[in-house]
Formats: structure tokens, sequence, C-alpha cells
């Protein structure tokens, strides 16, 4: 499972994925958040959680 963060040009980041039970957090979180945030609204931030298929 991975608890996703995305924007409404369909642009995602993964924060954390659950691995053996436990949720883990991205490591390359900082970075991709720092790119991720540039010139965003975060009003339009959506966040799920995306199952297994």
């Amino acid at each position: 499972m991975k608890l996703m963060l995305g924007k409404p040009d369909d642009t995602e980041l993964m924060l954390a994925e659950q691995v053996a039970g436990a949720w883990r957090p991205n490591p390359n979180l900082a970075a991709e958040m720092a790119a991720f945030l540039k010139g965003a609204d975060p009003e339009q931030f959506e966040m799920w959680v995306e199952e297994p298929e």
C-alpha cells in the first residue's frame, strides 16, 4: 500500500509505503517534496492510499 499526494496536473508523490505491515517513509522524500511544492497551490492537493492490485 502507498500513501500518495497529488496535484491537479497529475503530478504525484509517494509519501510512504507499507512494507511487512509497517509504514516506511519515501527515502527520497525531502528532495522530491521540494520539487513537488515548487509553484504549487496547496489548496489543490489531493491525498489517497493506493492498494496493491
